[in-house]
Order: structure tokens, then sequence, then C-alpha cells
């Protein structure tokens, strides 16, 4: 059975569900009836119906990057009912149809809660870290998407092997830019860490100012306008609901700390829109899955909680992708009433 750390960092706890499907409107977090009345819906998260043919196993705390030169979600490992995988699969969003790759090389060993990205220039996705079990990787690995080709590039000087970390791709150094993390060897971790895609390198970016405190099982996203890696929530004791921003150029963290805010929460999943925007979905939060959707606009240094008239079941653990061009962000799997192998997309406003 997969191990996930759940409820705090410093406890590993098996956990297993079984598939059922679930259709028709979804449970909200916040009746939709209590958000003000002058305020009426403008967005709705809509199901995708996927095509004929096979689909990945439900699970949870896998990865997700979006392929923009072939315009596909790319799916990586996570947890299923029969344990942890690392398997690989690719959602044509054209065709709406889930195909399983086959590849060379490799392939790393199962995980769950580890990191990727998709390197435009390279047309690659980086994975790193993760856990299996009592174990946990501090691995780096490459799949070129255009061979299907694994290779492990894992340097000598690297960070030390965790889980529940969170990362970006920044395009202006083409590094995956990774914050925190756990494993019970060495506890929670509060530092900033590059990988450096072109030298296949790590350098320690954390600053020697303020910082957030020591967690896992935040989200992050990548913030264009400003250069920002912006980080939410996570877990430390306790679920935790503060807001971050670093500085990829400077070096520097900056909170945010409006009167207003999410609940608390972690296992959530996040974007920044067209608008700017940091937006927020799901997550464990009062002590259950969630499926409320919060955005945080810089400009005006609020949370707003969007009005929606539909969303998905609530969940913790599942992957998303954004999709810049068409702004529309798309979540798969995740675990709620039981694990999902569905498919959702917020498109923008």
């Amino acid at each position: 059975m997969a191990q996930i750390n759940r409820r705090r960092c410093n406890a590993l706890l098996a956990g297993a569900l079984v598939f059922g499907a679930l259709v028709g409107p979804a449970a909200f977090s916040q009746p939709l009836s209590s958000l003000p009345q002058n305020d009426p819906p403008v967005r709705s998260w809509r199901q995708i119906e996927t095509g004929p043919g096979p689909a990945p196993e439900p699970r949870t705390l896998g990865t997700a990057i979006y392929d923009s030169h072939g315009r596909r979600l790319i799916v990586f490992g996570g947890a299923g009912s029969a344990g942890v995988m690392n398997d690989i699969w690719a959602f044509d969003l054209a065709s709406l149809a889930w195909t399983r790759l086959q590849t060379t090389g490799g392939p790393p060993a199962p995980r769950l809660g580890h990191n990727a990205v998709y390197d435009v220039e390279g047309r690659k996705m980086v994975v790193w870290a993760g856990q299996q079990g009592s174990r946990f990787y501090n691995d780096t690995w490459e799949l070129r998407l255009d061979t299907l080709e694994w290779r492990e590039v894992t340097p000598a000087s690297r960070p030390r092997a965790r889980y529940g970390s969170a990362s970006v791709y920044d395009p202006e150094t083409r590094s995956m830019v990774i914050f925190a993390g756990f494993t019970s060897e060495a506890g929670r971790y509060q530092d900033s860490q590059a990988f450096d895609i072109a030298t296949g390198s790590w350098t320690d970016w954390t600053p020697a100012g303020e910082k957030p405190e020591i967690r896992c099982l935040h989200t992050a996203a990548f913030e264009e306008a400003g250069r920002r890696m912006v980080v939410f929530g996570g877990q430390r004791s306790g679920p935790l609901d503060d807001l971050w921003a670093f500085d990829l150029a400077q070096r520097v963290w900056t909170r945010f700390n409006p009167a207003v805010r999410p609940p608390a929460r972690f296992f959530s999943t996040s974007y920044v829109d067209h608008q700017g925007r940091f937006v927020v979905f799901g997550g464990f939060a009062n002590n259950r899955q969630a499926n409320d959707t919060w955005a945080f606009d810089f400009s005006s240094g609020e949370w707003t909680q969007i009005p929606l008239g539909l969303a998905p079941p609530p969940r913790d653990g599942m992957m998303g992708a954004y999709i810049k061009e068409e702004d529309r962000f798309v979540i798969f799997g995740g675990r709620g009433a039981t694990r999902f192998n569905d498919l959702w997309e917020l498109p923008g406003i």
C-alpha cells in the first residue's frame, strides 16, 4: 500500500481508496447561496469527457505538466490503490484521448510527492525527488518528449532527499526552482534550490533574510510579470494559510498578509492566470477535502473566493497544469470520497 504523509509531515500514514465514478453537480465547500447575491457566478469548472480507450489508474500526488509543443498533458507517477507508480500518460487536448507512453531508458523509481516542470527550450519534463514507502529521493531525471527517452542527470552535489516540496520553472535561467519539503530522516526544510537544466547543476538560492517557515505539502506557481515563485499554505504542525512570493532575480522573499484569506490547507493546486492573479483550488482544509477556488490579486493585495456555478467533487492531491495560450487550468485525479482519474478545466474570464 502507498504510504502518504498527510495530517503531519512527521507521520507516514497508509491510505487506499476504491475508485468510483461521480457524475453531475459537485458539492461546494462554501454554499453558493452564502456568497454576496450581487456577485453572481462568473465562471464554472467543466468536466472534460474523454474519448474511448485506456485511461490512467485513479491516483493522487503524481505530477502533471503541459507540453505546449504537443498540446498535451503529461502525467507521471503518484499513488493508486495498488501502490506507488512510475507510469507516464499523455492526454491529447485535441482528440481528448489518453495514451500510455512507451519510454526508453530509466525509468525513475516509482514515487509520489515529487516535483516536475516543463522545459520549453529543450522540450523536456524534468523530475526531482519524491517518496516511495520509507525511502525519499533526491535524484533528477529528464524525459525528452520528442524521443520519449528517460535520462538520469543527478549531479554529485544536490539538495537533500525529500517529499512534498513545491516547484516552478524559471524561463530566465532555464531552471527548476524548488522550495522546502520533508523527509523523516532530516525533518522539514525552508530552503530554495535551483536546478540549471542546461548545465545539470544544483545551486542553493536560499536568502539570508526573511523567508517562509519550514513546511511541506504546499503549492506554488510562477508569476511571469514579476518573475516570482508564489507559495501558499502547506503543513507544519498543522495546515497553513500564509502567502509568499520569491523574487527569482533578487532572491528575496515577500510576505502578503491580508485580513481575509482562504482556510488553511495543504495538498492544494495553483496557477497564475492571464490577469496576473494567483488562483488556488481545493486541498485538505477544515479537516476535509475542499473544492473551493480562491484568487489573490497582487494589485489590491486581497483574496477573493471565486463564485462558481459548478466545481469538481472535493479533493486533495490532484495534479494541475496551466495552458497559458488558452488561459485555462486543467486538473487530473486526486483523492476525496474516492481516488479519481477524472479531468476538469477552469476557463479564464
